[in-house]
């Protein structure tokens, strides 16, 4: 599917990835993401961290990418997270021919949750963020998983207890912690090393 920039840093707590399957199928699967942003030290950097938990298991899949552009923002960042679960989804769904469920999505955007539960028939061209809203309107052509879209409150552990956060919020704090260090990675990575297509996209201009 191409697009391989959004995987190179994936973690797996298991062995194989039946567990997420089972998760899946029996809806005990919850998919979290954030996007982080630092102007001052990366204006042209979106960084993304991403996991899904399975609430019976407790196995966990995690990973984080950054993109750099001259569009890079912290909702740009919110976007790309999004957009990439759905493409995983749907290649989990493909390869394993997974029949329609609907597991809990968690984002602390809300303005990123709004689009994602959109059926969009077209993008306005001056949208923001309009390549992954265009992208995104594809792939959801291709999912059978109905998310269950949920807002999560950010920075939860700021001022509270670890301990005193719920699940939510501590997956919530995990992405937060997953895209800010995908922005420190993106600073460490030479600019020409990476070409950044969309996995399934044919066609980008550079």
């Amino acid at each position: 599917w191409g697009g391989t920039w959004m995987w190179r840093n994936v973690v797996n707590s298991s062995t194989d990835l039946g567990w997420l399957i089972n998760a899946i199928r029996s809806n005990t699967a919850t998919w979290c993401t954030d996007g982080s942003y630092d102007k001052l030290v990366a204006p042209d950097i979106s960084g993304v961290g991403w996991l899904i938990f399975d609430r019976d298991t407790t196995h966990i899949l995690y990973g984080n990418f950054f993109e750099k552009s001259v569009d890079a923002g912290s909702y740009r960042g919110e976007m790309l997270g999004s957009l990439a679960l759905h493409i995983l989804c749907s290649a989990l769904e493909t390869f394993y021919d997974l029949s329609p469920s609907s597991n809990m999505f968690l984002c602390d955007n809300e303005s990123t949750l709004e689009e994602a539960k959109k059926q969009r028939l077209r993008i306005p061209t001056k949208s923001s963020c309009s390549d992954v809203l265009r992208h995104m309107r594809y792939m959801k052509t291709t999912l059978r998983m109905r998310f269950n879209y949920q807002h999560v409150g950010a920075h939860a552990d700021d001022h509270n207890e670890w301990s005193n956060l719920t699940l939510e919020e501590q997956l919530n704090c995990r992405c937060d912690e997953l895209a800010k260090n995908a922005v420190q990675l993106a600073l460490s990575t030479p600019s020409s090393a990476t070409r950044f297509l969309f996995p399934r996209e044919g066609v980008a201009v550079f």
